[in-house]
């Protein structure tokens, strides 16, 4: 049952987290142009990996992602190029 109870804890947090993400782009739009928000929202990418680095480094049971040199050159690599398609799409 105690599995059951942070299960649905961590339901709840990302729920919350993707609610907050939709205001905060909400916001963003209302501050600038869509155009330029959109393109921003290519640099998701490169905090994810940054943050799913940090989380293989210390909880290597939790998440066991192959971080080796080769593999983290792919990802930066298709980090750019989304970040050049989404710069390309939006201006």
């Amino acid at each position: 049952q105690k599995n059951q109870g942070s299960t649905v804890a961590l339901f709840f947090t990302g729920q919350v987290a993707g609610a907050l993400g939709f205001v905060l782009v909400n916001y963003a739009i209302s501050l600038a142009s869509v155009s330029l928000v959109n393109a921003m929202q290519g640099a998701q990418y490169a905090f994810l990996l940054i943050m799913i680095i940090l989380i293989a480094k210390k909880f290597p049971k939790v998440m066991s992602e192959k971080l080796t040199g080769a593999v983290l050159v792919q990802k930066i690599f298709a980090i750019i190029l989304i970040s050049i398609g989404i710069g390309l799409i939006a201006f």
